[in-house]
């Protein structure tokens, strides 16, 4: 990289020297050329003490020099610092991720002084693969071979592999896709390791197909990428062999085998701590040219079978609307049939690790969706179908993608209610409802589901609107007026006579028609010895108004009432009726019977 512009040149301010600083840093130039780095540092160091505002440049040459001399914790403040006035280019950080490759090992003790003749700033000879630095390796690696990924594929479990360690044994599923999303991010990331894999990969896909030649020539270009590579060697070993050229297959063992004693494996751990903030530039470096990569970013990434990784809550919101991937539109049938969405740990720890800030925003954004969703006066969410009463089971067939969002999301915010309206022609939905809780929820292949509910309580509804295609209202709950005295005494007397009267009802009722109410409605419940206990009346009372053949209409009027006394006259009038209706068919049929 070229140097820095530096500022013009005032006087020195960190000492009385007087000396100007366009001297002061020429001569700590000249001490870098000259190898005595320690001299370099001080004289950079004082040079940046004598201005007014701190000079990028400098930052980095300091930096340069505290790394040649060994001194890399203060290496890493002086790149922070030039960090903090423009982002870090890879290239401006060979002299970091050298000094770190020279961190000696337990068997080893290296001299902390590098090599001299240039100066900080400009581009190191040895091209720009000296100045990429390794990626930490306990989230790149692949968990079975200990490489960095190649071809990565998300597993169903969530785990990332590459695809060649997920090949699959006889008998069993084939594999997955490649993820696109990481396989991306490597390729940007890490352009030349990722070559050297694909060459790697060819390489083993030519001796499997006999080809020494053609692997030989592919193992130079790998080896032209990285050079000393432990694998590439043994494989082009493997390809002299083939060839019978014993000698130069003998030559790249020896190679292997004089080399790999000497990997630093003791210092993974330190590299990756000093390495992290190296990688986090490259990586929002990948994120600024690939905009489009994160339109949002993931939150609960899941990975299809296809490849492609989504936030979860996207994914199954298209697929409330069609069982394709949203991107390539392959189908996605049996991964809609199982629901088996994994999290994949890889894209979930890069975000948390790199990401954090973002990660704790976008997290934010979701806590307060989750509680505004989870208000039960405001923004309810509203089924339209038919009249729900409390304590009443409610099974619900849902299959259109508004609704399929609405009951998910009631599970999800834990409240796992929502309310039941009738629809009305004019107002949209009518103006009393009950409140339902979820108890279970049952998925089929196609995406639709079951829903076993039962009634809580009653609401009126004071408005209404729409949320992502279904129907919300602000609510206040009903509750029944309570009477003491008198009036208590005669409303006890009311509710065992009519209790009384319903199960005298039901119990001259054919065998059949019992069957089918008990399976659809389950037992009427016991009678209750107080029946003002319930703020919404007896529980048998609204099982009764359920089972009874009545109008909607009819039925939401009785719903809106306030008066459990109100409510038993009503049922006993209905079972009057009912009950005189019967007998008059009954009549009917024993005396067509009779003249037949």
């Amino acid at each position: 990289m070229s140097p820095e512009p530096v500022p013009p040149p005032p006087p020195c301010r960190g000492c009385d020297c007087g000396e100007p600083l366009a001297q002061r840093v020429e001569k700590g130039d000249e001490a870098f050329r000259a190898g005595e780095y320690e001299t370099a540092a001080e004289l950079f160091r004082s040079a940046l003490a004598g201005l007014a505002r701190p000079d990028r440049g400098l930052c980095l040459r300091l930096g340069d020099a505290l790394a040649r001399a060994g001194r890399l914790p203060e290496a890493l403040g002086a790149f922070r610092g030039a960090a903090r006035l423009g982002a870090l280019r890879p290239d401006e950080l060979g002299e970091l991720a050298s000094g770190l490759a020279c961190v000696p090992g337990p068997r080893e003790r290296r001299s902390p002084v590098g090599k001299p003749g240039r100066a900080p700033g400009e581009a190191p000879s040895g091209g720009s693969s000296a100045s990429v630095p390794a990626a930490p390796r306990d989230l790149l690696d692949c968990p079975r071979c200990q490489r960095l990924l190649h071809k990565p594929v998300t597993l169903p479990c969530g785990l990332t592999v590459c695809r060649r360690c997920a090949e699959p044994g006889p008998g069993r599923p084939p594999v997955r896709r490649v993820n696109v999303v990481l396989s991306g991010l490597l390729e940007k990331c890490f352009p030349a390791e990722c070559r050297t894999r694909k060459l790697a990969g060819q390489v083993q896909s030519l001796q499997r197909q006999q080809q020494p030649e053609a692997a030989l020539l592919k193992c130079h270009q790998a080896l032209d990428l990285a050079p000393g590579d432990s694998s590439l060697l043994l494989l082009r070993a493997e390809s002299y062999l083939s060839m019978k050229n014993y000698e130069q297959a003998l030559q790249d063992a020896s190679a292997v085998c004089q080399n790999e004693p000497l990997l630093p494996k003791v210092f993974v751990l330190i590299s990756r701590i000093l390495i992290k903030r190296l990688f986090e530039n490259v990586f929002w470096t990948f994120l600024a040219e690939n905009p489009d990569v994160f339109s949002r970013l993931l939150f609960e990434p899941v990975t299809t079978p296809c490849g492609h990784t989504f936030c979860l809550k996207c994914l199954e919101r298209c697929l409330d609307h069609a069982p394709h991937c949203p991107l390539c539109k392959e189908k996605l049938s049996e991964l809609l049939a199982s629901r088996n969405f994994h999290i994949t740990t890889l894209a979930e720890e890069l975000i948390f690790r790199y990401l954090s800030d973002e990660l704790s925003d976008r997290k934010r954004i979701y806590d307060e969706e989750m509680t505004e969703l989870s208000n039960l006066t405001r923004d309810v969410p509203i089924f339209v179908c038919a009249v729900a009463f409390p304590s009443v089971s409610c099974p619900l067939h849902v299959c259109e993608p508004c609704c399929r969002l609405m009951i998910r999301r009631c599970v999800e915010t834990g409240t796992k209610r929502f309310g039941m309206c009738l629809s009305a022609e004019h107002a949209g939905i009518s103006e009393y409802g009950c409140m339902l809780e979820i108890k279970d929820v049952r998925t089929f292949p196609d995406g639709s589901s079951v829903v076993d509910a039962v009634g809580i309580s009653r609401f009126r509804v004071l408005s209404h609107r729409h949320r992502d295609g279904y129907n919300t209202a602000d609510i206040e709950y009903l509750e029944d007026g309570k009477v003491e005295g008198a009036e208590y005494e005669e409303l006890t007397a009311l509710h065992d006579s009519v209790y009384q009267q319903s199960v005298s009802w039901f119990a001259s009722l054919q065998d059949h028609m019992k069957e089918q109410i008990l399976s659809h409605f389950g037992l009427m419940p016991d009678r209750e010895p107080e029946p003002q206990s319930n703020l919404s009346g007896p529980a048998w009372s609204w099982w009764i108004l359920a089972v009874l053949p009545l109008e909607r209409k009819a039925q939401l009027a009785i719903l809106s009432m306030i008066s459990l006394k109100e409510r038993l006259l009503a049922i006993r009038r209905i079972l009057a009726i009912i009950t005189r209706e019967m007998n008059s068919r009954q009549e009917l049929v024993n005396s067509r019977e009779r003249n037949n």
